[in-house]
């Protein structure tokens, strides 16, 4: 019987999304939930996982613009769990010999070790080391909770290239020479491209767009800091014993974004309709955007209602939108 693997819903407004790549080859044999592949939507990045154990059939590639609920793969759950000791065996009959004094199995034993041994890795990001080479347990992960991801594999091969260059044998004059090409120039005009993200497209996307509908200004001003800061040092301990979350400065920041918005109403007004038509629309409510920033992007999460939180409310919305952003669960 075959089980049918479709794309699902990262969220409600969301239709689209890109596959990274195939984590397992067509045909292989899977186990259930075993990770396969990940999906990158605006907003999140999902891991796509076997719903059952069985032989993996790949119907679709990886790229973009795939749609929510397409089946990109299916598993045959009648397909035969392979024999591992007699693939194991098979390969040690293929002329590998093992070093003087090694265990068995030491390949395998050293490739484990960097699994369990406490290192978080995204599935992409172990891929990726294993074509390029990487001992992941070297890498100190830049993701959430210290978590291995793709471009810290990429840094570290980029990283080891000049080191294993510098450590190869020079030829001997009886070698044949080999032509190398002259490094780059200064002045260089070369150019090198990556592909955007979906949730970096929909990054430019939104802040062209707030370009478009918004009277931009850039005004700088300075004000006197001392107390705000006296009255944190006195009671962060006792705020954070109270509340359960730090007392930092963005809270004493929203509230007197918040204070200001009411004093002057139309700042936090909206220009309505056009022609004769045009009207000024006043809200007595306070949306407080906060920038977050992510290894994947900027981010700028709304803070509903600012002007019902208290400062508790806001420190406590803050890191829950800094942490659901570090983690791509942002809604």
């Amino acid at each position: 019987m075959a089980v049918d693997i479709t794309i699902p819903s990262p969220g409600e407004s969301i239709t689209e999304v890109s596959l990274s790549g195939w984590l397992k080859d067509d045909g292989a044999y899977v186990e259930k939930d075993e990770l396969l592949a990940e999906i990158e939507s605006d907003k999140a990045t999902l891991e796509l996982r076997a719903p059952a154990a069985g032989a993996l059939k790949i119907v679709t590639k990886k790229g973009d613009g795939i749609k929510v609920g397409t089946v990109v793969a299916a598993i045959d759950t009648a397909g035969a769990k392979p024999n591992v000791g007699a693939v194991a065996a098979a390969g040690a009959g293929v002329g590998a010999v093992a070093p003087a004094g090694a265990p068995s199995g030491a390949g395998h034993g050293a490739h484990a070790g960097a699994s369990s041994g406490g290192t978080k890795v995204s599935g992409v990001a172990k891929k990726v080391a294993a074509e390029k080479g990487v001992d992941i347990a070297a890498i100190a992960g830049t993701g959430p909770s210290g978590r291995v991801m793709k471009d810290d594999v990429l840094a570290a091969t980029t990283a080891s290239t000049p080191a294993a260059a510098a450590a190869a044998p020079a030829p001997s004059s009886t070698e044949p020479k080999v032509r190398v090409a002259a490094a780059p120039v200064a002045g260089s005009r070369s150019v090198r491209r990556e592909k955007m993200t979906k949730l970096r497209q929909k990054i430019a996307e939104r802040l062209v767009h707030a370009q478009h509908t918004a009277a931009m200004l850039t005004t700088f001003n300075e004000c006197d800091m001392t107390e705000v800061m006296r009255l944190r040092t006195e009671h962060k301990d006792a705020f954070e014993k109270r509340f359960g979350v730090g007392l930092g400065f963005m809270s004493f920041f929203v509230k007197a974004a918040v204070s200001g918005l009411q004093k002057y109403p139309r700042v936090n007004a909206y220009i309505v309709g056009q022609g004769a038509d045009t009207e000024i629309e006043f809200h007595d409510y306070s949306d407080i955007a906060v920038a977050v920033g992510t290894e994947k992007g900027l981010v700028v999460p709304v803070l509903r209602n600012a002007e019902a939180l208290s400062f508790a409310g806001v420190e406590s919305a803050i890191k829950d939108f800094a942490l659901r952003a570090k983690d791509g669960k942002l809604t």
